[in-house]
Order: structure tokens, then sequence, then C-alpha cells
């Protein structure tokens, strides 16, 4: 962040000093800038933001004309957040020129932009955004950084000549470098909110692939089960296969263990309650490609609450198990 300069860009208003009788006392000053500092910390998201950051400007200086420009941390467009004396259509315009005018300067370069009297400025360093029938006179743009990344800027103008005091832009830095941090912060928490929302999609998506219900024959079911089973993944399973079970009217269901070398305890438990559901419908389930391996976790973690052997069976193959379904023993 660059200094906090006391007394920068002299104009013909005397510049103040913030120990002078015309200023508020050191203690005042301290009060105002503490305050300003806990609304800043306590806003929550950024539909906050704009009307935060003119209630902290509101309590440092007056001005006619205003406005927090600052960039969306999603799309990366330039906005106009809150704006001061602008109706809603010179508010758009100004959004929409604000880029390739003094707004999107400042937060190109990151440097402060401070016109004491427009109409005494032989550079032209402003202009009026269309539509802005007011006159101006004196205008000062603060940016707004985060970390070291100029991310928006503080527009203020005023009718009056020399109208910002070296007191008002020391203030009114200090709450630019508040409002940086503040920002920094929602991005990060919205940047790990979208991050997430990605995961928590992934994961579904990856339920729907991992559980796939597969009508294999006229009233059956086949269900691949691969890998592990967690709460999760044994919740989705057994939602749609118990779904589907009644709408199909199945009257049997293949558990196709081909892609599981083996369950912990955990996992036997889970797809013993979803056996334990599926006969409640009505239905039967059959086990296929059960290895040596899983044939013995299944013995071991279950104990004294095996799978019925006479309500279960189980087959080498996938293709074993629907063969023996479709034929007329079966």
């Amino acid at each position: 962040m660059m200094s906090v300069p006391l007394r920068v860009l002299t104009s013909r208003r005397e510049s103040v000093a913030v120990d002078q009788s015309c200023t508020p006392s050191a203690l005042s000053l301290v009060s105002l800038l503490t305050d300003a500092a806990g609304q800043l910390a306590a806003v929550k998201s950024f539909a906050e933001m704009g009307s935060t950051v003119f209630s902290v400007i509101d309590r440092m200086v007056t001005v006619e004309y205003g406005g927090f420009f600052c960039i969306d941390p999603i799309d990366r467009q330039l906005r106009l957040y809150t704006v001061r004396g602008f109706s809603e259509e010179e508010r758009r315009e100004a959004e929409r020129t604000a880029p390739d005018r003094h707004p999107g300067w400042v937060i190109r370069t990151g440097q402060m932009l401070h016109v004491p009297d427009i109409d005494a400025d032989v550079e032209k360093r402003t202009t009026d955004s269309p539509g802005h029938k007011r006159k101006l006179r004196s205008r000062l743009f603060v940016p707004v950084c985060s970390g070291q990344i100029c991310v928006g800027a503080y527009g203020l103008a005023s009718a009056e000549p020399h109208y910002f005091t070296d007191t008002h832009i020391a203030m009114l830095r200090y709450a630019a470098s508040l409002t940086g941090a503040m920002y920094g912060s929602l991005a990060n928490e919205q940047k790990l909110s979208r991050q997430l929302q990605l995961v928590s999609e992934k994961q579904q998506e990856l339920l729907l692939l991992s559980s796939p219900v597969i009508e294999v024959w006229e009233r059956t079911l086949a269900l691949p089960i691969i890998g592990t089973i967690d709460e999760a993944r044994a919740s989705h399973m057994a939602q749609t296969l118990l779904a589907m079970v009644v709408s199909h009217r199945a009257h049997t269901v293949i558990l196709d263990f081909t892609g599981t070398a083996a369950l912990d305890e955990r996992s036997t438990l889970q797809l013993q309650r979803i056996v334990s559901a599926v006969r409640l419908l009505g239905s039967r389930c059959v086990f296929s490609g059960v290895s040596p391996q899983l044939a013995t976790a299944l013995a071991t973690h279950l104990g004294e609450h095996p799978f019925d052997r006479e309500q279960i069976r189980s087959h080498a193959t996938l293709k074993q198990a629907l063969a023996m379904r479709i034929s007329p023993k079966s």
C-alpha cells in the first residue's frame, strides 16, 4: 500500500494539519477511525459493502456527488456499487464508461487522483460521465487496494473548488485501506464458497456415476457396486434403488460386486440395511461377483448378523445371476 501523507497536493485553500484547532480533536479523530474500522470489519457480503463504505465516508467528508467503484471478483468487471447525487440512468452510464475515464486510470495505476479546481486544471485529467449535467469544481479519487492489487476506488466530487483537505485525504486513504482488506476477505470467502459448491456438485455427479441402477430384464434390476460404501453413497444408493424397485415392480435386485475387492465393517452394515429395505418392498437380492476376500470380509464384519443364506443367492458372475433369473427354473 502507498503511504498516507498528511499533506498532499496543496491548493488555494491553506493546508490543514490534523493538530490545528479547526480539525477534530485527536481523541475524536481516533474514535472516528476506530468506528470506521468496526463498521467495515462487520461487513458480511459484497451486497453490504457499498452502503457501508458510504456510511463511513459520510462521517469523514460531506460530498454532493460520489461513488464506490470496485472490480467484481467473479467476472472482473468494474462495477459502480453505490452513488451519491446520480440518477439511475446516470449511474449506469458512469459505470459503463468508468474503465475509460479517471476511475479506470486510478484502478489500473493504483495512484490517487486529486483535482482541486477542475476549471484550472490545464491537463484536463478528469471528464464528466456522459449525461452528467451538474457543474463540478473539485474531484478526488482514492484507490482501494487489496494486497498489492488495486481493486477499486472512492470517487468523490464537489461543486466547491479546493474542497478536499489534507485531513479528508488522510482519513479517506485509511478507510480505503480497510475497504481493501475487507474486499480481500470477502473475495476469498466467495472463492472458497464457489469451490465448495463445485466439489459438492462433483460429488453428486460421482454418486450418480458410481451407483447406476440398471434394468437388465423384466422386473430385474442390477446395481454394480464399485469401491467402498460411505454413508452418503449408501443413502443415495438406497434412495435410487428402492424408488426403482417400486416403479419397476422389481422381483429381483442383483448386487454385483465384481468391482469391489473388500468392504469395511461400516460399508458391510450399510449394505445389509439396503438388502433389508429391498426385502421389505417384497423384492429379493441376489449377489454376483463376490471374491473370496469379500466373502471373508462379509462373514467377519457381520458377526452375529450375517446375511440369510436362504434369502440371498450368490453367483460367480453377473451373467450367471441373470441366466438364473431368466431361466424357467429360477
